[in-house]
């Protein structure tokens, strides 16, 4: 897909690594642990992949990297083990390449639950399939695409290395370090309306 893009526009300048996949599942409840490995594959190796055969035209044209992760690559989150731990292998990918590459700019998006996407309905349950259309909706802080798209705009032509999407979550490693136990409870209170259905394991 490199090389066509390439072949039909003459080089690339943007790598949007926008693929993702959730999970919705107590890690007790979960009965096929490949689960873990299709999420990683998608959220992360899919990112490594993607850019390693994209590197040599980003260098060369001193490019951008724009990957769509998560704060949950900041902070673990009740129901979303998985796709937590994804996102925390990307960040840390992302920050070493930070330090390798002084000629390709790499900016990591964080933002909030955003409605409009089938991201949710996508996301696998404990059976590892797809949990389908929910009567759940996002929380009143859910954040529209087009406030999302333009923030990761404005972050790509500023050339930023990380923005987090409302500014708030910003303070969310603040908190994780310097009162851990309030931020648990914060977001404990948070997805309490959003708790999975319970196991039906005997």
């Amino acid at each position: 897909m490199v090389e066509k893009a390439v072949k039909q526009h003459g080089s690339i300048d943007y790598l949007i690594l926008n693929a993702g996949i959730s999970m919705w599942s107590r890690f007790e409840d979960v009965t096929d642990t490949s689960i873990f490995h299709k999420i990683m594959d998608v959220n992360y190796l899919g990112a490594v992949h993607c850019i390693h055969s994209a590197l040599p035209h980003l260098k060369k044209n001193r490019g951008s990297i724009v990957a769509i992760s998560s704060i949950q690559g900041k902070m673990g989150m009740p129901f979303h083990s998985g796709y937590a731990a994804s996102k925390h292998a990307l960040h840390g990918f992302l920050d070493s390449l930070r330090m390798e590459l002084n000629d390709v700019h790499i900016l990591t998006v964080m933002p909030h639950w955003i409605s409009g996407t089938s991201l949710r309905e996508n996301a696998l349950g404990t059976d590892g399939q797809k949990i389908g259309l929910s009567k759940r909706r996002h929380t009143k802080e859910s954040i529209s695409l087009d406030v999302c798209s333009k923030a990761i705009i404005k972050a790509m032509i500023r050339r930023k290395s990380e923005v987090a999407i409302p500014f708030k979550l910003n303070l969310v490693p603040w908190l994780k370090l310097i009162a851990p136990g309030f931020l648990r409870k914060l977001v404990l209170r948070k997805l309490k309306s959003q708790v999975p259905p319970p196991s039906s394991r005997p």
